[in-house]
């Protein structure tokens, strides 16, 4: 009876130690590529973006991956004088991340970075990457054990745009922001 209890003991701690080892995300990569477009590139009337952001990570067999972004910047508010005021996670939508390669889930999306109309411009993508598990937990992939955490890419400024050239994917300077 006694060698029963310590066989059960053993198989409660190997089974939680495995689930939890699960949820971690060891040696987890991301990165993120962008195409941008200016259109009417005198006036700026239209600044927009194509991403495909990625996720690479030893995920168990039928994990379900979502990109949860947003996008940061600044707002110039014209009826106080000029004042700038941060934005972040504006224009929050969620992506279904497709599996591209083993190991590897990618989602594509386009986004208006500026409008000629508006007082706002947005330069930083943020984003999290949300995981189903096939225990039914999900987990989320920030970048840093923060709860608050994200990766955030920088955007190019439309000067830094060739207006004459087709546009082409480009890695983008991704980074970890930790908030607590």
């Amino acid at each position: 009876m006694k060698h029963l209890s310590l066989f059960a003991m053993l198989m409660l701690v190997f089974t939680a130690a495995s689930a939890s080892a699960a949820t971690e995300l060891r040696h987890a990569s991301v990165w993120a590529d962008g195409r941008f477009a200016l259109h009417s590139p005198t006036y700026y009337t239209s600044y927009t973006a194509d991403f495909a952001v990625s996720l690479g990570a030893d995920l168990p067999w039928g994990s379900k991956v979502r990109l949860r972004a947003g996008l940061g910047g600044v707002e110039n508010d014209w009826s106080e004088g000029g004042h700038e005021a941060t934005l972040e996670w504006r224009e929050i939508s969620e992506v279904e991340a497709l599996p591209v390669a083993p190991y590897t889930w990618t989602a594509s999306f386009t986004r208006t970075l500026h409008e000629r109309s508006w007082s706002r411009f947005y330069s930083k993508l943020q984003f999290v990457f949300v995981i189903d598990l096939p225990s039914g937990e999900t987990v989320f992939e920030r970048g840093t054990a923060s709860v608050w955490g994200f990766h955030e890419a920088e955007l190019p400024l439309p000067g830094q745009i060739s207006s004459g050239e087709e546009p082409t994917f480009r890695r983008l300077s991704t980074y970890t922001v930790s908030r607590d």
